[in-house]
C-alpha cells in the first residue's frame, strides 16, 4: 500500500536539469524526517522513503547514497532548507538572524535571537540527536557534526559582536558566546524540552533570563 503523500509531489517545471535534481533531492530530505523521527535511524528503511516522497528507490539512492547521507539531507532541509552540496550559506544571514542584530531595544534583541534559535531547535534538535548517535566511530559524520557545531557558534558570535560596548564587562565576546553556544544549544533543548518535557515556551523563557543576566548584567552578585 503507499503512501506518498500528495504535498511532497515533484513539480517538473522547465528550469533546468540541476534545479529539477535539487528539488528531487528537498523533495526525499523532506519526505525522510518525520520518517526517521518516528522509526528511528535504523527502523527507516529507504523503501519507506521513496514511498513518502514518490520517487524510485534508486532515485532515493542516486541523490543520497547512503542512510547516513540522507539523515544529513533531511537535517539540512528541516533547519534552513539549505542543500550542503551546494554550498551552506552562514546561520548569521538567516532574515531574523539580521533582523535582531538590526533590533535597537537590547533586550528585543537577544529575544528576537532566542526565538530564531528556538524555531531552528524545534526543527532540528531531534534530528541532530540522530545525527550525533549515528556520529560514534563515523569519521564523516563526526566532521559533519563539528561544522554543524562551528555554524550555531558563528551565528550567536555575530549577535555578540552586534553588542559592543552593551555587553556585561564581567564576561569577554569569546565567553558571552560559549553562553550562548550552551544555553541556545541542541543539549539544552535535548535536556529541558525533549527529556524533561519542557514547553517551548517554558525554554525560551528561560533562555531569555539566562542570557539576559549573563550578556547585559543583572545576573545578582559577583560570587568570584
Amino acid at each position: 500500500m503507499s503512501h506518498h503523500d500528495p504535498a511532497l509531489s515533484i513539480e517538473v517545471l522547465p528550469d533546468g536539469r540541476a534545479r529539477r535534481a535539487a528539488r528531487t533531492r528537498r523533495v526525499i530530505a523532506t519526505a525522510a524526517a518525520p520518517l526517521f523521527l518516528d522509526r528511528g535511524f535504523d527502523g527507516t528503511s529507504v523503501t519507506a522513503v521513496a514511498d513518502r516522497a514518490g520517487v524510485g528507490v534508486q532515485t532515493v539512492y542516486y541523490h543520497f547514497p547512503t542512510k547516513a547521507a540522507l539523515l544529513v539531507g533531511a537535517l539540512d532541509q528541516a533547519v534552513d532548507g539549505m542543500d550542503r552540496r551546494t554550498g551552506h550559506r552562514p546561520l548569521s544571514l538567516l532574515a531574523w538572524a539580521q533582523g535582531a542584530r538590526a533590533e535597537p531595544d537590547l533586550n528585543r534583541r537577544l529575544f528576537l535571537h532566542v526565538r530564531g534559535c528556538a524555531d531552528l531547535l524545534a526543527a532540528g534538535a531531534e534530528l541532530t540527536q540522530l545525527l550525533r548517535a549515528q556520529a560514534q566511530g563515523d569519521p564523516e559524520l563526526t566532521s559533519i557534526c563539528a561544522a554543524e557545531d562551528d555554524r550555531r557558534r558563528e551565528l550567536h558570535r555575530a549577535l555578540i559582536d552586534s553588542l559592543g560596548p552593551a555587553l556585561s564587562q564581567v564576561t569577554t565576546p569569546e565567553q558571552a558566546t560559549d553562553v550562548l553556544h550552551l544555553v541556545l544549544g541542541p543539549e539544552s533543548w535535548q535536556a529541558l524540552v525533549l527529556r524533561a518535557g519542557w514547553t517551548r515556551l517554558a525554554w525560551a523563557r528561560w533562555a531569555q533570563r539566562t542570557v539576559v543576566a549573563e550578556l547585559l548584567g543583572g545576573g545578582g552578585p559577583d560570587l568570584g
